[in-house]
């Protein structure tokens, strides 16, 4: 069961298990205004994404308890948590994505990323679509 998260300015788990890189996340997304929680592992940000149903997952590949590639298998078959955007950061790039795991991965940024790509990456994740184009001379 899910709760009903507040309204208002989006919601981001960031799961990351290294303390630094989560302050670091965390402290870049709230002062752009988002309101974030944290997950120091991949059970942890399971919980919060079945809790908060957010906006938006960082997700960090190389956690305890479940990997983050754990995480994202394990939401595809969740109705509540399939339509996610997840931004996947992580040392570990070549297991995120894999052709054969139908995901919600909007993004992918290999670690060390600097700050304000980070940003932008968020930024972006969090953007609607582009409606799609009409095709044709008027």
């Amino acid at each position: 069961m899910t709760a009903t998260r507040p309204p208002g300015r989006p919601w981001i788990v960031v799961a990351d298990d290294d303390p630094a890189i989560r302050t670091l996340w965390v402290t870049e997304l709230d002062r752009a205004g988002y309101r974030t929680v944290q997950a120091t592992n991949g059970r942890e940000a399971l919980e919060l994404m079945r809790a908060l149903v957010p906006d938006l997952v960082v997700l960090d590949l190389q956690m305890p308890e479940l990997t983050g590639e754990d995480v994202l298998a394990y939401a595809q078959t969740a109705p509540a948590l399939r339509q996610i955007p997840v931004l996947v950061v992580s040392g570990h790039l070549e297991e995120a994505g894999r052709p054969d795991l139908p995901l919600r991965v909007v993004g992918r940024l290999a670690k060390p990323v600097d700050v304000a790509r980070f940003r932008r990456a968020v930024e972006a994740a969090l953007s609607p679509p582009a409606p799609p184009s009409l095709g044709g001379a008027s």
